[in-house]
């Protein structure tokens, strides 16, 4: 049998003498052999056997059989590829911006400068007078104070005092604002930031009334007028 056929064109010629109806017994032995090498050691798609025809003569394979085993194979695994990697590039997408939620900080107030570089920071390191440290409740806040770090700021004929004080960390400074009867109050900056209006605070107190305090980030200190009650009627 010649050897120089088309491969599509051999193979059908191969199936209709192997599987065909009046072939010699010894051509259908050797067309089946040499299918059974062609399947072997030939393509890498399978060769199928032909269905039979009513007739009895195989049907062999068109060529659009055989673009249709070509086709349907390939786009599905594209399919399946594309779908994966969209995937992928979601999951990596979503880490992504869960990662930068977790290390992005909330910005800072608008307006606030760091504390260590205001003017009333400064004031921490002026020295203080006959080494008479500030005496005072301790106010009630939520950071370690470092105590050795009181300044005295302003003070009234009627006992009222304004205390700076700096946190045990050297990161925030806190107002202190002392009365004469009550406890104090304090308003301390938060994340190393003094705020833009300043640390305010004011306290009320049932005898004597209402008394403020505003420290800013220039030093200025303000207090307050008293304010007492009513007592008439």
């Amino acid at each position: 049998m010649p050897d120089h056929d088309d491969p599509d064109e051999r193979i059908a010629r191969l199936q209709r003498a192997a599987f065909g109806a009046n072939v010699p017994d010894a051509e259908r032995e050797a067309a089946a052999r040499e299918l059974a090498a062609l399947r072997s050691a030939g393509p890498s798609r399978p060769v199928a056997a032909p269905e039979p025809r009513a007739g009895g003569e195989p049907r062999a394979e068109s060529p659009a059989d055989r673009a249709d085993d070509r086709e349907h194979p390939t786009s599905a695994p594209s399919r399946t590829t594309l779908i994966a990697a969209t995937a992928v590039a979601l999951l990596v997408g979503l880490a992504a911006g869960l990662t930068l939620d977790a290390v992005i900080p909330e910005p800072d107030e608008p307006g606030s400068v760091p504390t260590s570089e205001t003017a009333a920071w400064r004031g921490f390191d002026a020295p203080v007078p006959n080494g008479d440290r500030v005496r005072y409740p301790a106010p009630p806040v939520e950071v370690d104070l470092d105590r050795d770090s009181r300044r005295l700021l302003a003070a009234r004929s009627d006992g009222v005092r304004v205390v700076a004080v700096r946190s045990e960390d050297g990161r925030d400074a806190c107002l202190v604002l002392v009365v004469p009867s009550g406890p104090s109050a304090a308003s301390c900056t938060s994340d190393g930031r003094f705020p833009p209006d300043g640390l305010v605070v004011r306290t009320e107190q049932p005898d004597t009334g209402t008394f403020s305090a505003t420290w800013d980030a220039n030093g200025r200190v303000s207090l307050g007028p008293e304010e007492p009650e009513d007592s008439a009627g």
